[in-house]
């Protein structure tokens, strides 16, 4: 159903903990992708992780760059139908993916649930800041307590097959970039 993909470098123990809380997240079907230009210390973490849960590791030459290169190399690679970039400090919340499943398995999903990470929400323009909204929400907030804050663009999850499609329009990726795939 999700493919998760994030790019690392010398992640500290933060990764661990991100990766402690997509396991409780992630569901039977879903994948994590990761692109990592960094360190063997956080490399061997990574493979470690892959051995007994789905995971594609691909060890770069120099980091993927942008959000925007991010999204590109994800759709194309991915293998279910949604996609949504992650950060190795992420939190993933178990039972918001539990509701958000239900919410993508109908069929034509109505995105109203959309607290899926701690701190998913943000000020998008320095004149306009929604941190002390956010701060005010209760512990567990309902729909209507969310409905005026305005939610952080990169915890959107893009429909993969739509998403490939407007790759077209995209200008090309750089082709200086070698990937290798990791065992």
């Amino acid at each position: 159903m999700l493919t998760f993909v994030m790019t690392t470098e010398n992640e500290g123990p933060d990764l661990d903990l991100t990766l402690d809380a997509l396991v409780q997240a992630k569901g039977p079907e879903d994948a994590l992708l990761v692109f990592h230009a960094g360190d063997d210390s956080t490399f061997a973490r990574l493979q470690t992780f892959a051995a007994t849960h789905s995971a594609h590791i691909i060890r770069t030459d120099s980091p993927v760059g942008n959000r925007s290169d991010l999204l590109r190399l994800a759709l194309e690679m991915a293998e279910t139908d949604y996609t949504m970039a992650l950060a190795p400090t992420d939190r993933l919340q178990p039972e918001a993916f539990r509701a958000l499943r239900r919410t993508l398995q109908q069929e034509t999903p109505i995105f109203a649930y959309f607290i899926v990470l701690g701190g998913s929400l943000m000020p998008t323009t320095p004149a306009r800041s929604d941190s002390a909204l956010l701060e005010a929400l209760p512990q567990r907030p309902s729909i209507s307590d969310c409905a005026n804050l305005l939610p952080d663009p990169r915890r959107l999850i893009f429909r993969t097959a739509d998403w490939l499609a407007r790759l077209a329009t995209w200008p090309p990726l750089a082709d200086d970039r070698a990937f290798m795939n990791a065992p």
